[in-house]
């Protein structure tokens, strides 16, 4: 017997929400709306799916609980985190994780709540990735990996084995990390970047190998 999926509200309508709105209809779910904080938006359609309201909107948001569930599809970390605590704690409620139908997950790995993985993903055995996560699409993430809560990954990054990963990090498209580092919290990786050394709180590297600039 199916079992029927509850409706999701969706806060964001363009950028990564796209991705997300793709992993959704993939996975049949039913969307019952999108809320943007654009103006322009509202009102629109995107993917067929009617932009109703702003992102606290409480009109669509007092619905979560049995009627719907929520899930960010915002880019931006300040956002999220500021709806995600919305959520929680107005709301009472946790975001569900969402992979991609065509995304593979070691059975021994561990997704934080409201984490994003879209297509071609890859995560390895004992790997744990935090809250709120952005994993784009292609990235592939080997065995024991620890990623913190709020990482931005970008799309066909390779993560090695036993690499770890701070709060708020961003990796961008196309970067390497070899096994074994340390990649601190705050800290970015420019795209395209080997990092072959461990990158401190904070710092940017860009290049290969990388380097801080």
């Amino acid at each position: 017997m199916q079992i029927e999926k509850t409706p999701v509200i969706v806060l964001g309508a363009k950028g990564i929400a796209l991705a997300a709105l793709e992993a959704l209809h993939a996975d049949n779910r039913l969307i019952y709306c999108l809320l943007d904080d654009d103006t322009e938006l509202q009102g629109k359609e995107i993917e067929n799916i009617a932009v109703l309201g702003d992102t606290e909107d409480e009109s669509f948001l007092k619905l979560l609980g049995e009627k719907c569930e929520a899930f960010i599809a915002i880019e931006n970390n300040t956002h999220r985190k500021k709806l995600a605590q919305l959520i929680s704690k107005k709301y009472k409620q946790n975001l569900f994780v969402l992979a991609h139908p065509k995304s593979q997950i070691a059975q021994s790995a561990t997704i934080g709540t409201g984490t994003f993985l879209d297509a071609g993903v890859i995560v390895g055995a004992q790997t744990q990735i935090g809250k709120h996560s952005l994993i784009q699409a292609g990235s592939l993430i080997d065995y024991q990996v620890q990623i913190g809560d709020f990482v931005q990954i970008g799309i066909g990054a390779k993560i090695a084995a036993g690499v770890s990963i701070g709060e708020n990090a961003f990796i961008g498209t196309g970067a390497t990390l070899v096994a074994g580092i340390k990649i601190g919290k705050n800290a970015q990786i420019g795209a395209g970047s080997v990092v072959i050394s461990n990158v401190g709180e904070g710092e940017t590297f860009f290049g290969n190998p990388a380097k801080k600039v």
